[in-house]
């Protein structure tokens, strides 16, 4: 999400329009299945509140060890998801066998850098959606439960032109 792209997202809201974005980038959110949630030290409070949203609009959560363990110590219903190297099936192999819908995975240190890197090149390849900031997964979480809740509708451009030259 941090890096610029050639996809644009329009609609009535905010949530309708990054429902859109993602949709043209190739990567629609997921209405259901599991949630990878792999963050750093300093984002495992701000990612509670979402994982609970999440786990509340029926997402399953999948973590790595510390995140899977700071979330299960808050009473967050959460399956361990080994890191590269560290078991498997490994968050790639998950990723790459579609148990994985969404990513939410921030870096902090070399080795989730280059973790990191793994997962964003086959989130990408698998067309999964990946969040890599905090404020990014806020949106996400937030347009994923009007998405459950059937409170967004996917627009095309041509709609809108045919809309606006209708109305002239």
């Amino acid at each position: 999400m941090r890096s610029t792209g050639e996809v644009m997202g329009i609609g009535g809201s905010f949530e309708t329009a990054f429902y859109n974005a993602e949709l043209s980038a190739g990567s629609p959110l997921p209405t259901k299945g599991s949630v990878l949630i792999s963050v750093s030290d300093k984002d495992k409070s701000e990612i509670l509140p979402l994982a609970k949203r999440l786990q509340k609009f029926g997402y399953k959560i999948l973590a790595t060890k510390n995140t899977a363990k700071y979330l299960l110590s808050k009473k967050i219903k959460t399956k361990l998801v080994s890191k590269i190297g560290e078991g498997e099936p490994d968050v790639v192999h998950s990723i790459k066998s579609g148990k994985i819908k969404l990513v939410i995975n921030t870096l902090s240190g070399k080795k989730s850098k280059v973790d990191g890197y793994l997962i964003r090149r086959t989130s990408y390849k698998e067309s999964v959606p990946l969040i890599t900031t905090i404020r990014a997964a806020e949106m996400a979480v937030q347009t994923m439960s009007l998405l459950k809740r059937k409170q967004i509708k996917p627009i095309c451009l041509q709609e809108i032109y045919k809309n606006r030259n209708n109305s002239n």
